[in-house]
């Protein structure tokens, strides 16, 4: 589990997470506001081509499915002001 702001400038390039027997992550959403001119949405896509752009509310949860074909990205964040907070957790099986 890990803790990450993202500032003015920040953000996180399109990756899938699938390493290290990874099954699904849990990000959790913990600054004290959001607006959207503020950027820094999760951006969630889908094997069947889906795109969900999910707004970093504060005390909002996100489920992630780690498997091929699943990709998510973290856009911009804009305000200057503004400082995304969010702490991420990696769930897996053991290895065998």
């Amino acid at each position: 589990m890990f803790h990450r702001p993202y500032r003015a400038g920040h953000y996180l390039r399109r990756h899938s997470d699938t390493y290290e027997d990874r099954v699904f992550g849990l990000v959790f959403f913990i600054s004290d506001s959001w607006q959207h001119r503020d950027g820094g949405q999760l951006v969630v896509e889908y094997p069947d081509g889906r795109v969900d752009v999910l707004d970093p509310e504060p005390a909002t949860v996100v489920a992630l499915p780690i498997a091929p074909g699943y990709w998510h990205m973290v856009a911009e964040v804009s305000d200057t002001d503004w400082v995304r907070h969010s702490v991420a957790a990696h769930f897996g099986v053991e290895p065998r």
